[in-house]
């Protein structure tokens, strides 16, 4: 199985409430690599856009793009938004506006 982003790819981070909702001891454990957890200092990165720096297997380096300075992070596809999802949710959201 192949990784699903690529270098200079933009994802985007989860939100808050996911995180909040799926920690456990202030830690969200990756299924696709169980050595990664997304951590409590992760989380003041939730529902932002970053970009991929670097890839390695299942595992990403991103660039935080409201940040100069990149902390060194591991992060897996299972804390980003599914891009399918997000565009889905956006023409909902269009499709309320219209109906109002």
């Amino acid at each position: 199985m192949e990784a699903k982003y690529k270098v200079g790819d933009t994802v985007y981070i989860k939100s808050l409430d996911w995180y909040n909702r799926n920690k456990v001891e202030s830690r969200v454990y990756s299924s696709i690599n169980k050595s990664i957890f997304f951590s409590l200092s992760m989380s003041r990165f939730c529902s932002e856009s970053a970009i991929v720096i670097k890839t390695a297997g299942y595992n990403y380096f991103l660039e935080l793009t409201n940040l100069k300075i990149n902390p060194y992070f591991v992060w897996t596809e299972d804390f980003f938004e599914d891009i399918k999802e997000i565009r889905k949710k956006k023409i909902k959201k269009l499709y309320e506006i219209q109906d109002r």
